[in-house]
């Protein structure tokens, strides 16, 4: 996890160019043939060792839940842990330098949604009304342009009780090898 964050400086200074669009879709599709198809596409611009870190950087934001699910830990008992303070009907923590906020809609042990804030703009992690992307395309922006928010995100991951344990790979090949079935049946389903 450690080295996925070291490698999430090196991917926000790529994110900024003509890699963008194609780095969100790979990082926020729910299909694995939508996102190979981006890899194929971004195979051609960024070396592989780039593409890897990519790879494990899907697999890290995967394991962040999406809501709504249940939590192992009671609402004001996460706030706590995680020092979220409560404002209205949510808790909320600044993150990082450029004073980001994540706010977390809970009630119990019901973990309801996460929402990251960028001055006036909220945007929901989990996308609203769009079947085709696991994570709000909005949101992987914000992880991508914003310090401190994906790991702020791993902490409550970890402080909600729940299992955080990303497949990390070596090399592409094991991405592939890993992803074929499915990224094959997607394909079929697509064409």
């Amino acid at each position: 996890m450690i080295t996925t964050v070291r490698e999430l400086d090196k991917l926000r200074l790529l994110y900024e160019g003509d890699c963008r669009d194609m780095m969100r879709v790979f990082l926020a599709a729910r299909s694995v043939a939508e996102a190979d198809l981006a890899l194929a596409g971004l195979h051609d611009v960024l070396p592989e060792r780039t593409l890897v870190s990519l790879a494990n950087l899907r697999e890290v934001i995967a394991e962040v839940p999406v809501p709504p699910c249940s939590i192992r830990v009671e609402a004001p008992a996460l706030a706590q842990i995680s020092g979220y303070a409560k404002e209205r009907g949510s808790y909320v923590k600044p993150v990082g330098p450029d004073g980001c906020l994540v706010f977390v809609l809970a009630e119990g042990n019901l973990l309801f949604d996460i929402v990251l804030g960028d001055g006036a703009e909220r945007v929901f992690l989990a996308p609203q009304g769009n079947g085709e992307d696991r994570v709000n395309p909005r949101a992987v922006d914000l992880l991508m342009e914003r310090s401190g928010l994906l790991e702020e995100l791993v902490d409550l991951t970890v402080h909600m009780g729940l299992v955080f344990n990303p497949t990390l790979y070596l090399s592409l090949e094991d991405w592939a090898l890993e992803h074929a079935g499915e990224s094959l049946a997607g394909l079929q389903d697509l064409f």
